[in-house]
């Protein structure tokens, strides 16, 4: 605990405990249930859009005769509740995503440091820590991914669709440019979440925690 505290603690052992506790509830309560809750809610919003989205691709695959006119309204539609979602959860989405980086972070650098940790438990904890925090942010960036992937293949698969003599060909043309345009999922609208993003965050996460370890004092 008096790594939290930049190596204070009270002379009284209880207090110590009593701080101790307090701040493993207040971790829990406040950090990690609510982080996982948001997490769970996001990843499967996402998993939903993109389920939605890979049926109305099937549906491009499967009828012979399209009412253009009608995708155009459904599409236009989805991308729309879309576009309203996203900066409701724009703000919880970077807040989590900074969140589980410093975790990853600080956990790693831990696990690269053994030697601050005395017996196995703790240095399970943070193995555990480390886990669940990049497990989260990997479901998180995935689902939002795989989501904006699927109506990339629409797009893709509007450019080859037949022309439909009964529905007008502006419809048609319409139909084409708004399928084109990806459905994305932002940081608060900083920068689109695709899979680059991942790899990108998991570098850096890697190369400042092996920076730090390499010019920490306590290394040894």
């Amino acid at each position: 605990m008096s790594l939290f505290l930049l190596g204070y603690t009270f002379e009284n052992k209880l207090y110590n405990n009593i701080l101790s506790v307090t701040y493993d509830i207040s971790y829990v309560l406040c950090g990690t249930l609510t982080m996982n809750a948001f997490t769970i809610f996001y990843t499967a919003i996402c998993c939903d859009l993109r389920n939605i989205i890979e049926n109305f691709q099937r549906r491009l695959s499967v009828e012979d005769i399209l009412d253009y006119e009608g995708l155009l309204y459904f599409y236009s539609r989805l991308k729309s509740s879309v576009g309203r979602i996203d900066p409701g959860v724009g703000p919880l989405v970077f807040t989590t995503t900074a969140y589980n980086t410093l975790c990853i972070s600080n956990s790693l650098y831990l696990m690269l440091c053994p030697n601050l940790y005395g017996n196995a438990t703790e240095r399970l904890a943070i193995c555990y820590v480390f886990l669940s925090t990049f497990g989260s942010f990997l479901a998180m960036t995935i689902s939002a991914s795989m989501m904006t992937e699927a109506s990339s293949e629409v797009g893709s698969k509007a450019l080859i669709l037949r022309e439909n003599k009964e529905s007008s060909s502006f419809a048609h043309q319409r139909f084409i440019i708004c399928a084109g345009k990806d459905i994305t999922q932002t940081v608060w609208n900083i920068i689109p979440i695709k899979r680059n993003f991942s790899f990108c965050i998991t570098g850096i996460i890697i190369t400042y925690a092996l920076m730090f370890y390499s010019v920490s004092d306590i290394k040894n």
